[in-house]
């Protein structure tokens, strides 16, 4: 299924929600990020800020998170009505909890490719795939890239990984300094960390999986209700995230919502 033809398959079964909402009053949505505040969010963030989500209908609260884990777990147990992470973490999710209640699923693709990767330092050696075998890796427990490690470590023929845990802060700093040979994170975090620490244009990486994308969800028995015409507000989630799509050109006026939000 192409990215498009998911968007207009999503927008579809979400109007029906937006018939029993006609006559609400705002809808309160709790939005969990999967982290905090980076590039990334402003695609939340800026139509709070512009009054998009307002304009229909929706008080919308988006709080930042500490990895996709966290907030799959938190829609599933409905402390947050909806979330941003990866499909990876949907999918251990979902086979871990077999007779949880209240499942998420994944209703809209918001990245064309994985951010996920694995990262090293020119001077490790590491230029294949191939060469990860027996490496030291770092990595904080619930990093989505490390999550999925295994399954990319099994395409490619890769063993003998030692895993270091760590804080998030400590991720690049660890890999700078030499304690371990690669990492696993997200391009725009990581490398931008690194560049920070002088170390950015003597890293190399690779693409973690390309299959994955970055999700959006919501508890199933959410979209029953809304094929039932119970559950108000999502079709609004959409309409105002595509104008923020409209937008995407005011750069500068996502970076200033985001700044706001930190």
């Amino acid at each position: 299924m192409t990215k498009r033809l998911l968007l207009k398959t999503t927008a579809a079964l979400l109007a029906t929600a937006a018939l029993g909402a006609a006559h609400a009053q705002n809808t309160p949505i709790k939005f969990q990020l999967d982290w905090r505040f980076e590039g990334p969010a402003a695609l939340f963030l800026t139509p709070v800020a512009k009054g998009y989500f307002k304009a229909n209908k929706l008080d919308v609260t988006v709080d930042a998170g500490n990895g996709s884990g966290g907030a799959v777990t938190r829609v599933a147990s409905g402390t947050y009505d909806m979330g941003f992470a990866d499909l990876a973490s949907l999918m251990e999710f979902h086979a871990n909890n077999p007779d949880a209640p209240n499942k998420p699923v994944a209703v809209m693709v918001v990245y064309n490719n994985t951010p996920a990767s694995v990262m090293a330092l020119k001077k490790s050696g590491i230029k294949t795939t191939a060469d990860l075998t027996g490496k030291k890796f770092g990595a904080p427990v619930f990093d989505a890239g490390r999550r999925a490690f295994p399954i990319f470590a099994k395409a490619n023929n890769i063993s003998s990984v030692q895993w270091t845990a760590m804080d998030p802060p400590l991720r690049e700093t660890m890999l700078a300094r030499g304690d371990v040979d690669a990492i696993t994170g997200f391009t725009f975090t990581s490398l931008l960390n690194l560049e920070a620490r002088r170390q950015g244009r003597r890293c190399g990486g690779a693409a973690l999986r390309r299959s994955r994308r970055e999700t959006l969800r919501q508890r199933d028995h959410r979209l029953a209700q809304a094929g039932q015409g119970k559950s108000g507000g999502h079709q609004g989630i959409f309409a105002s995230l595509q104008q923020g799509r409209q937008r995407r050109d005011d750069q500068s006026g996502g970076i200033d919502c985001r700044r706001e939000s930190a």
